[in-house]
């Protein structure tokens, strides 16, 4: 089992067989692990000592706790590159093999105890040999950088992980800030000036307000309000907006749709799961995760039909590449997950975009909570999380309870089959991938091997890391939407290759003979006149999107159909579609009737929208 922190792993010792802990050294420090009993062991202990001293080289000796002679002498600073070469000259000058006298990265740490209770204290003395450790590794610059900036400064104002569009304070706040009459609190409330000065800076805080703007607004409002933030910078940003940021971070929601929408909800991730089995396992988290994010977007906003731009989707997985996300969408759509509306993206209007949508449970279903968790508002994707890639699809189905690795790996589809056992190289994958969740402190394990979802917030610092990688695909999406909203060249070209493939088909339609093309009508009229009314209806709203996209009028196309037309030709067809109507049952009327007035609709929809294009 692997622990995420040094405190975390010596926690674990006395619980179950777990007797003492291993960890890895810091790059720049290393350890030469002497095995050999009695005086010729801490003789080779001692040369390596001398090496050290000889060398500038910081050095700490301790027992290892095996037999006595057998020691651990940890190196540091200076010029180790020459160390294995000593060790080796060592090996040959005792007789001893290499796996008796070798240089190591992983030993016990100094605070663990040894595992048969032997006591293994490091000799001379410890604190000062600490402090001579840490100066040595800030001379060297051997501590690795921070992956994000850290100020240790108390008065530095922090930024909060939500990015919320600035907006005014509630009326009640503004007007304590004009007037210094603060609004009243509930009864037994703390209502302190103290108390007053911090729900303000709260308020500033989720209004978007960054600390240059509260502070101003502080310097600016009646002398009776913020009388005490006022007093210094400092102390303000210290014990109220730094209190208030890490408040909002560590804040994150779980929405609560209604129990319909729960329901259906949850229907709809069981039945996700049914359609990832039936993928090979490498891929199945980019189903996992598309799925997942439309899903939680339902939750998010009580409803089972939800628009799915695919920017939007890229900003919400982190997935890059929209085709992939665009396969996502078809899979969850053909496995009977929900329905993929493509009829609602009209290209005329800027905000449209394919819908997805889910059917609501019919009463009296019952359905089993598959373990899972939700992503909170304030989130990560799965880009953040630097491992394999089932990463993310791990911590979603990561159960709150300690299990073992073997039930895990079914839970997080990891195993060929449902029911299939893990093999080992299944098993490591999801070790590692539970490992970094641990790292992150995400996930924890028990001294028996058990891994569970940790209930702590996601870190802050975990959060700032998924801003800056979310960044450059935000920064991308926005000008992708602005260029298509400003009718930029990339548009221009979409239309003009729309309008190219276009004449295309016109010309090789005109290069038939005519009774080619009588053939191929009565060909394409029949395989019509075949399929269903639901096909039918299909097939229409598709040709009358394409007609659209083409900048067709449903208009303009009806007048050229009636002129095609030879005298009398369009009462005869009246004549037969009226005796074929009278032939159906009545069941069947009322669909096609419905039917067409459906699609008369829709007609009379494009024909507005139409209007309304030329108009602008």
């Amino acid at each position: 089992m692997v622990a995420a922190s040094l405190d975390a792993a010596l926690g674990l010792i006395g619980q179950g067989a777990v007797a003492t802990v291993v960890g890895r050294l810091v790059p720049g420090v290393v350890v030469v692990d002497v095995d050999v009993d009695g005086v010729a062991g801490w003789a080779i202990a001692e040369h390596v000592c001398a090496w050290a001293d000889r060398n500038a080289v910081w050095r700490l000796l301790r027992p290892s706790g095996g037999a006595d002679g057998r020691a651990h002498v940890f190196l540091a600073g200076g010029n180790l590159e020459d160390l294995p070469d000593f060790v080796a000259s060592l090996r040959d000058s005792y007789g001893v093999p290499s796996s008796m006298v070798d240089v190591r990265r992983e030993v016990r740490p100094l605070s663990a105890p040894h595992r048969t209770g032997v006591d293994t204290a490091p000799l001379g003395d410890v604190r000062a040999a600490q402090q001579a450790l840490v100066a040595t590794l800030m001379d060297a610059a051997i501590a690795a950088p921070s992956p994000l900036p850290v100020d240790d400064r108390a008065d530095v104002a922090l930024m909060p992980v939500r990015r919320r569009t600035r907006r005014d304070l509630p009326r009640e706040w503004s007007t304590y800030l004009l007037t210094g009459v603060a609004p009243a609190f509930q009864e037994g409330a703390d209502s302190s000036r103290s108390a007053v000065e911090h729900v303000a800076t709260v308020r500033m805080v989720q209004a978007g307000w960054t600390a240059p703007e509260a502070w101003a607004t502080i310097q600016a409002a009646h002398p009776e309000a913020m009388q005490r933030a006022r007093e210094s910078y400092r102390r303000w940003v210290r014990t109220a907006w730094n209190t208030a940021v890490r408040r909002d971070d560590a804040h994150q929601p779980v929405p609560t749709p209604d129990d319909p929408v729960a329901e259906a909800v949850l229907a709809a991730r069981c039945a996700l799961l049914e359609v990832a089995w039936t993928l090979p396992p490498k891929a199945r988290p980019g189903l996992l995760t598309v799925g997942h994010a439309v899903l939680d977007r339902m939750e998010r906003t009580n409803c089972l039909r939800v628009p799915v731009p695919e920017r939007n989707l890229v900003l919400d997985t982190g997935v890059a590449d929209r085709r992939t996300i665009r396969t996502q969408l078809r899979r969850l759509h053909a496995g009977g997950v929900g329905r993929l509306h493509k009829d609602s993206f009209v290209p005329a209007r800027h905000s449209s975009s394919y819908e997805f949508e889910i059917l609501p449970l019919a009463d009296g279903v019952s359905i089993i909570d598959p373990p899972s968790f939700h992503t909170p508002y304030a989130h990560i994707h799965p880009s953040s999380l630097h491992g394999p890639r089932h990463t993310w699809t791990t911590l979603r189905h990561l159960p709150a309870t300690p299990t073992p690795p073997t039930e895990l790996a079914q839970l997080c589809l990891l195993t060929d089959s449902p029911t299939s056992t893990a093999t080992p190289r299944q098993l490591r994958t999801l070790l590692q991938g539970l490992h970094t969740l641990q790292r992150e402190g995400l996930a924890a394990c028990t001294a028996d091997g058990l891994w569970h979802r940790t209930l702590a917030p996601i870190p802050r610092e975990l959060l700032l890391l998924d801003q800056q990688q979310r960044a450059p695909l935000r920064a991308t999406v926005q000008a992708e939407r602005a260029a298509w909203r400003s009718g930029s060249s990339w548009s221009s070209a979409r239309a003009a290759a729309v309008k190219a493939n276009r004449a295309r088909q016109r010309q090789w339609w005109g290069s038939l003979s005519e009774t080619e093309r009588a053939h191929r009508r009565q060909e394409w009229s029949e395989k019509f006149a075949g399929l269903s009314l639901v096909d039918q209806e299909r097939v229409k709203a598709h040709l009358a999107q394409r007609d659209q996209i083409s900048g067709v009028a449903p208009d303009d196309r009806r007048r050229a159909w009636l002129a095609s037309l030879a005298e009398g030709e369009f009462a005869a067809r009246s004549q037969q579609r009226a005796a074929w109507f009278e032939g159906l049952p009545d069941p069947l009327k009322i669909a096609h009737a419905t039917a067409w007035a459906r699609d008369r609709a829709r007609v009379a929809q494009s024909r507005l929208a139409t209007t309304s294009v030329r108009r602008q």
